[in-house]
């Protein structure tokens, strides 16, 4: 039903009347009342989004706008920064009939933390027709950005948690933050805690949360080494350095010295980690030192010396590169014009460090050499004296001592390479021998050394 006034309509003016129907047969309804009040009021803001202050992870500005009964028609709307950076944007869309979306990818103005946004709405109209439309006044209402990231990053773990005194290491870390790590970097010195100039170097990301030094902490040489890991967030909004927060932790690490460990010694002819027989002057003698490495990174026997140098004397050696568990020996010579007890202080180095990764003291006891043979006769009946025929060589060498009966027949042979040997009266199945006289041979490297008899008495 459309009616036409002869004049306008007054805004807040009151139509009272009653509608009746009629059918074709001229039958009548009943009549029915109505009043209308003609729309006075112009549009209304009723909530809006953000109201005081919001995280600066938000995405959108809201408000509901409405109109009873007209319904709104038209409005503009103003975004504002601070005081004068301004924008002037068009809905993005209606999210239903009385709510408008600004969605903050579509304003031109850059928004960042600490920015204080000011939403106008320049005018607004409804649908109201006839005695012309109802304009709300601007109407505006402002809010802050915050910092939704207030918290520095966090370290979470590190790694190493000891290392090797005189060994640089790669320090690696877990790093947690929100926003994401932007930057990290150890400073670092030598000692318990860290220095108030301490040397520093920067950590690459290897996964999204774990980061590791550009290179080597150190080397250091002592018993600790101070680490002070930090790192900085991702929240640095509008390039904002002050937004950007850094946390820090700092670390000990313990430092263990390295070195090998002696675990044999192999000789030939002498013992040189003990006294053992005497060796003879103006000879020459060979032995071996054996270590191992015990721990966990390769070591280097770059150089062996001895602090003394005069007596004993190092024989090149086999690989330098002594990777964990693996074995260094070190052969050694000993050669003495006079008679004494001789000892050296053996040092292995690694050129890493600036201490030795072996040390060990190595004796010799030498004596002017003569030959013996007695007693003579032996009276072999365990009694402890005389039972055995001694003999003590000059030399050492490839030895072969023989014994025979008279008439010519082998009893017994003694072989070794070195200088003290005995016989007991015995043939080499060890049966005893009858009393008599039997003669002795001595070869020293197959030539003959020495002959003559001995006699066993009963």
């Amino acid at each position: 039903i459309e009616y036409t006034p002869d004049t306008l309509w007054l805004h807040g003016a009151a139509l009272s009347g009653t509608l009746t129907v009629a059918d074709s047969l001229g039958s009548l309804s009943e009549p029915y009342p109505f009043d209308i009040i003609i729309d006075a009021e112009p549009p209304e803001i009723i909530w809006r989004y953000p109201f005081d202050s919001v995280p600066d992870t938000f995405d959108n500005i809201l408000f509901g706008i409405t109109d009873s009964p007209a319904g709104v028609d038209t409005y503009s709307l103003r975004i504002v920064v601070g005081i004068s950076d301004t924008d002037t944007v068009s809905t993005d869309y209606f999210l239903s009939h009385d709510t408008v979306r600004i969605g903050r990818g579509i304003i031109d103005i850059e928004l960042c933390e600490f920015d204080t946004v000011t939403v106008y709405i320049d005018s607004a109209s409804d649908l109201a027709v006839g005695c012309g439309v109802n304009i709300l006044p601007p109407v505006s209402w402002s809010f802050e950005i915050l910092d939704d990231d207030t918290l520095p990053p966090e370290i979470i773990g590190y790694s190493p948690h000891y290392s090797f005194s005189g060994i640089g290491f790669v320090v690696t870390a877990e790093l947690d933050d929100r926003s994401g790590i932007s930057e990290a970097a150890v400073l670092w010195s030598a000692g318990e805690s860290l220095a108030s100039s301490p040397d520093s170097i920067s950590m690459h990301r290897v996964t999204p949360d774990i980061w590791a030094t550009d290179g080597d902490i150190g080397p250091v040489v002592g018993d600790y080494i101070a680490l002070c890991i930090c790192a900085s967030d991702s929240d640095a909004d509008c390039d904002n350095p002050l937004d950007r927060s850094w946390g820090c932790d700092t670390f000990t690490v313990p430092l263990d010295p390295l070195g090998l460990r002696q675990i044999s010694v192999v000789s030939g002819g002498w013992n040189p980690s003990e006294y053992g027989d005497p060796l003879c002057a103006s000879e020459e003698f060979s032995g071996m030192v054996a270590f191992y490495n015990p721990d966990t990174v390769t070591l280097f026997a770059d150089s062996i010396l001895l602090v003394i140098g005069e007596n004993f004397s190092v024989e090149p050696w086999a690989d330098t590169a002594l990777s964990p568990g693996d074995t260094l020996v070190v052969p050694l010579i000993l050669f003495a014009e006079r008679e004494g007890e001789f000892c050296d202080t053996l040092l292995v180095f690694d050129y890493r460090l600036s201490y030795p990764i072996a040390e060990d003291t190595i004796y010799a006891r030498v004596r002017i050499c003569e030959f013996y043979a007695g007693p003579n006769p032996i009276t072999p009946n365990n009694d402890g004296i005389y039972d055995k025929f001694n003999i003590e060589l000059s030399r050492s060498g490839d030895i072969e001592i023989d014994f025979y009966r008279l008439e010519g027949m082998r009893v017994a042979t003694l072989r070794g390479t070195r200088r003290l040997y005995e016989w007991d009266g015995t043939d080499d199945a060890g049966r005893p021998q009858p009393p008599g006289i039997y003669l002795w041979v001595i070869k020293i490297d197959g030539d003959v050394y020495k002959h003559g008899t001995v006699t066993i008495a009963r």
